[in-house]
């Protein structure tokens, strides 16, 4: 090429050929296809859109299940794909693996989009790849995390129905809460229901340290029975009525939740049936309840006060249907046996 020019430089000092000057002298340089004078294949907001139609415009809503394993402050405009059983997470997982594979074949170079603020997860793709990569890591720590939440929900529940029983003004004491406190078969019908929740959901096993939460309010629970035994005393209501009375000691007994109850005293509120009518003045139906001094089998010779409640309904003519039970109590106040 040299050669070349400088013989047409002689032949113009010959005058031979017009003198060339640099300006006029073009240089074809074949073209590469991909490549742009800055030395990049493409822009790299053209890599980025790319990138988003291969790997699926929804993409940051599974990656954005493990973001916060990644960096605990990201955050965005999005809405998390949280996974809820084992099919789920088997198919975020997929998703990953299949992102992670574009991200190491194909696109290397993706780069972030500069244009979202740094802390959100929306237009970083470069991150999205970094998340993939790491997905095995982050799902044991979104599993574990998910267990903690699952296991608190339940705590959350049970630590309220204790509050009540702590704070009651009369001291009622639910059934629930004397079952927490003095049957042992609770804690695994309570465990199994949440096995069940965790494997529906596929949370893996459970722990029977979730119960250890709860035992700082129990113990709260136990010094009120404790103070109650022996210091609230049983008053006898003002009525008695001998057939209701009972009928309603009959079923108390024969019930699967009271059997093996001992009844002490017992007596009405009422001395006549309470009707109780509609907007229209018609009777629907009529009550009579009172109270029962009972000691629970399994409860260390306690005793507590309970009330009862039998209904009749209104069957039409002045008649009144047979006699039901209303209610076993469903609570009780701890008191001394008398």
């Amino acid at each position: 090429m040299k050669q070349k020019l400088r013989a047409m430089w002689v032949l113009a000092l010959l005058g031979i050929l017009p003198l060339i000057s640099s300006a006029q002298i073009t240089i074809n340089i074949p073209k590469i296809p991909g490549i742009t004078k800055s030395g990049n294949s493409q822009s790299d907001g053209a890599i980025r859109e790319a990138f988003y139609n291969e790997a699926g415009h929804d993409v940051v809503g599974y990656v954005a299940v493990f973001m916060n394993f990644y960096d605990p402050n990201l955050t965005g405009n999005v809405s998390i794909q949280n996974p809820n059983n084992n099919a789920e997470w088997a198919s975020l997982m997929a998703r990953l693996a299949s992102l992670d594979n574009l991200c190491k074949t194909k696109y290397t170079n993706v780069t972030n989009d500069p244009n979202f603020p740094a802390n959100y997860i929306n237009g970083k793709p470069k991150i999205w790849c970094a998340i993939a990569a790491k997905r095995v890591e982050y799902e044991k720590q979104a599993r574990g995390a998910a267990n903690d939440a699952r296991a608190e929900s339940f705590v959350k529940i049970w630590r309220y129905d204790i509050e009540k029983a702590i704070t009651d003004q009369k001291g009622y004491i639910y059934d629930d809460i004397q079952r927490m406190i003095y049957d042992p078969s609770w804690k695994t019908e309570k465990f199994a229901e949440v096995q069940k929740a965790y494997s529906n959901e596929g949370l893996g096993s459970p722990s029977m340290t979730i119960f250890d939460a709860i035992e700082p309010e129990l113990a709260k629970v136990r010094a009120r029975i404790d103070r109650d035994s022996k210091t609230n005393v049983w008053v006898q209501p003002p009525n008695a009525d001998s057939a209701m009375e009972s009928f309603f000691k009959t079923k108390l007994l024969a019930h699967p939740n009271h059997k093996g109850t001992v009844v002490l005293k017992i007596g009405s509120n009422y001395s006549n049936w309470k009707v109780y009518k509609n907007s229209l003045g018609i009777p629907t139906n009529q009550y009579k309840r009172g109270l029962f001094l009972a000691k629970r089998p399994g409860q260390n010779g306690l005793c507590q006060i309970r009330e009862w409640i039998v209904k009749q309904e209104y069957v039409g003519g002045g008649r009144f249907g047979p006699s039901k039970i209303e209610s076993f109590g469903g609570a009780g106040i701890y008191a001394k046996c008398q």
